[in-house]
């Protein structure tokens, strides 16, 4: 029977363990409860359409994925489509437990930099950001790539701090980063190397041969997939050439471009902070006092800005995309107001109240906020009324294309991802593809299309925005709704044939 003082001391041991674990429980649960109700049903957007088409087969030059390739996030979606059931539910899993570990994750980073409340706080910004949430219910991988910094972010901190026997495990990590998102790697190299600076000389080596393996470990075989270096590279090249030429500052696109960039960072930026905002703002005052802002430069303050600031530079600068991007650095503006809403909780006594009604205030933006918040469908959020209405328009247009497309029909799309991946019987011809944005010349189909249209009974398309360059509007059928949505067909006679352009399409007589 064991003493009374080791029972005593095993008791404390059960308490303080159970303290540590019960604030990252209850977050990943919470996670779980909020997400799993309202995930999407449909895949969401052109890239999630490439993920899913390389669970099928990996191919970068047909966009199965786009470069540069994501490789390990492929594999980890082909595991979860294995277990879910198909890609669309498998990748949403993976967004789903992205979301739920990033919210444990920046708990015990806020917890780290400063005390257990702060983490709080951080975490349930990040749980209850309109933009965060979004993405934790749709086909991408932006919450794995916030899981993926915060860690990040959280191992340098403490190396930094003097935990030097965490180096490798922060190798093997980049490593893992740059194999799930590539940029990852790049921008998290800064703020690893400043804290890796004094690492006896003998664990540095052992972290960079760590951190080459398990990059080669995915490179290599991403390259052999690729048909060798110089066919990646080329692909690579051409994406960014597409992407980056009319954005980057570095590639001639001047103010326009650093306007484009940075129009769209604000943007985003502020409607996943939200009412994150409100802590910070009143918080600064408290700290000003006290001396203690976030970002003064001591080691928190450089942690943070070494984090941000790479991706903050290529965002601004080269590239702004699509809103879930900014997870590589969103975090750290939930640190921030996490640390000045603790500093505000413990100076006014209606501080707590404060902070928690601006996470419910943020809750209710993303649950009830419709997809256009000003009339004229301008100014689009991502909100829960996004996806419920994405997932109703998709599921009215494989619909209608099954139900009222006539036997021999082709159809007509801009957005011609999707009708690839949902209606892969039938006959699609992607009609923004023919169009030369540079030159506005009219291209020629390619014969394998042109000969779909040459032997078709009908062309179709359900998008509205076709109707302009249909130059046989009189003869142009208008079928049943589908949820809303309508398809357009249009019939040859006898003796007719379709013609198509970059601009128009019509019958004419043989």
């Amino acid at each position: 029977m064991p003493s009374p003082s080791l029972a005593i001391v095993s008791n404390r041991t059960v308490v303080k363990s159970g303290v540590r674990v019960a604030p990252p429980l209850i977050l990943f649960l919470l996670a779980l409860l909020t997400r799993l109700p309202l995930q999407s049903r449909m895949l969401y957007h052109w890239d999630s359409v490439n993920f899913a088409f390389a669970v099928r087969k990996f191919d970068m030059a047909a966009g199965q994925p786009h470069a540069p390739g994501y490789l390990l996030y492929v594999l980890l979606g082909r595991a979860a489509a294995a277990l879910a059931g198909s890609a669309e539910k498998g990748y949403v899993l993976l967004a789903i437990l992205g979301t739920a570990l990033s919210a444990c994750a920046l708990y015990d980073l806020g917890r780290r930099l400063w005390n257990p409340r702060a983490g709080w706080f951080a975490s349930l910004l990040l749980l209850t950001s309109p933009l965060f949430w979004f993405y934790g219910e749709v086909a991408l991988p932006h919450t794995l790539d916030a899981l993926m910094v915060i860690v990040a972010a959280s191992l340098s901190w403490r190396i930094w701090r003097g935990e030097a026997r965490l180096a490798p495990l922060l190798a093997l990590w980049l490593g893992l980063s740059g194999g799930m998102r590539e940029q990852t790697l790049v921008f998290l190299l800064p703020l690893a190397v400043v804290a890796c600076l004094r690492l006896p000389w003998r664990i540095a080596l052992l972290s960079a041969a760590i951190l080459t393996a398990t990059t080669l470990a995915w490179l290599i075989p991403l390259l052999y997939l690729s048909g060798g270096w110089a066919h990646y590279w080329y692909v690579v090249n051409a994406y960014s050439r597409v992407f980056d030429t009319p954005t980057s500052v570095f590639l001639g696109a001047g103010w326009n471009g650093l306007y484009h960039n940075g129009s769209k960072l604000i943007r985003y930026t502020l409607w996943a902070w939200a009412f994150g905002l409100i802590p910070l703002a009143l918080g600064l005052g408290v700290l000003r006092r006290a001396k203690a802002t976030p970002w003064r430069l001591n080691p928190r303050g450089w942690l943070l800005a070494l984090w941000a600031a790479p991706s903050l530079f290529f965002y601004v600068f080269i590239h702004m995309g699509q809103q879930g991007l900014i997870f590589v650095y969103l975090p750290v503006c939930f640190l921030l107001s996490a640390r000045a809403g603790d500093a505000l909780t413990r100076q006014y006594a209606g501080g707590l109240a404060l902070v928690a009604g601006c996470l419910a205030a943020n809750a209710l933006v993303y649950l009830f906020a419709p997809m256009y918040l000003l009339p004229g469908q301008r100014l689009k959020v991502l909100s829960e009324a996004t996806i419920r209405d994405r997932d109703r328009a998709l599921e009215g247009e494989v619909e209608a294309v099954r139900t009222d497309l006539p036997p021999g029909g082709v159809l007509l799309a801009d957005e011609w991802r999707l009708p690839q991946y949902y209606l892969p019987q039938v006959p699609l011809v992607p009609y923004h593809a023919i169009s030369s944005e540079e030159t506005g010349v009219a291209v020629p189909l390619e014969p394998v299309l042109l000969r779909q249209v040459q032997s078709a009974t009908a062309l179709a398309w359900y998008e509205p925005w076709l109707d302009a360059p249909d130059q046989a509007l009189s003869r142009t059928t208008l079928m049943e709704s589908h949820n809303g949505v309508r398809l357009r067909v249009l019939r040859r006679a006898a003796g007719e044939h379709f013609w198509v352009t970059s601009s128009a399409f019509g019958v004419a007589p043989n």
